[in-house]
């Protein structure tokens, strides 16, 4: 079980107007022995957070107006925001006195809403090892003057596959089911201030999809991480295994262990599961 740690700085420069009437603040991630997102980068047990180009943060202010920021530079662990006119520079003039918060990814959030919400969804793409897809993995940011602190309510559930030697077996993706039917999917659900709210459920089932069929073999394993809120799986859950049209799985795997709970921050890392 690998912890990821929480903290996620962006540094602002001073919102000042200039003769081109344009504005620059950066978003830094210090290098961390594990990682939570926008990506996970390095060897095994040492990971660090990475921008991924186009990667967008929606920053609120105390009035509830909000506006997104998309990196114009990115230079791994550190991104740059360059932003041109008045509007944006306005919107962060308070930045060094007033409270703002910044959301990742994809957050829902209209002026008048009293919450911002973002989604764990049902469908997950698979990127392998204990990396996964960009715009997945929430996060909420809060301000102490200019800096914001990134922090999350969702963690990880990693599970490597293997077969046996000398024998090949494909799959293309992999389901997950809570076993007392609590919710996996649905909305990470924050205050206007930053604070958690509540898990906001849709459903007991995720799927993770490879995007090409992988050939496992004793040469070629794979694996896959879900993201899933933070609280879950206590109470047991099953793994299946599919590839194509077949409706029988490749393989079925079940748990009911109640320390498999997932953990904020923290990858839950399964044993390796054989195929067949």
């Amino acid at each position: 079980m690998l912890g990821l740690c929480a903290l996620v700085a962006l540094a602002f420069t001073a919102c000042k107007k200039n003769e081109t009437n344009s504005v620059t603040f950066k978003a830094s991630m210090p290098t961390i022995n594990d990682a939570s997102r926008t990506h996970v980068n390095g060897a095994l047990g040492s990971y660090w957070l990475e921008w991924n180009d186009g990667d967008a943060i929606k920053v609120v202010d105390e009035n509830g107006d909000s506006m997104p920021f998309t990196l114009t530079t990115n230079n791994g662990a550190t991104a740059e925001f360059h932003v041109e006119g008045s509007e944006a520079c306005d919107f962060l003039a308070n930045l060094e006195t007033a409270p703002y918060v910044a959301f990742y990814p994809n957050a829902v959030y209209t002026k008048g809403d009293t919450v911002v919400k973002m989604e764990i969804p049902a469908e997950q793409n698979i990127v392998g090892g204990f990396n996964f897809a960009n715009q997945l993995y929430p996060m909420v940011g809060i301000n102490t003057g200019t800096n914001f602190q990134f922090d999350s309510n969702a963690g990880f559930l990693y599970i490597p596959f293997s077969v046996r030697e000398g024998t090949t077996v494909t799959i293309d993706r992999v389901v997950l089911t809570s076993k007392t039917e609590e919710a996996l999917s649905g909305y990470m659900v924050y205050n206007l201030d930053g604070t958690f709210k509540e898990f906001n459920g849709t459903g007991n089932v995720i799927t993770a999809t490879w995007a090409e069929p992988q050939e496992v073999n004793q040469f070629a394993t794979t694996d896959l991480t879900f993201v899933l809120p933070a609280g879950v799986l206590a109470g047991g859950f099953t793994v299946e295994v599919f590839n194509g049209d077949n409706p029988q799985p490749v393989v079925t795997y079940e748990t009911i262990n109640p320390v498999n709970v997932i953990l904020a921050k923290t990858y839950r890392e399964m044993p390796q599961m054989q195929l067949n």
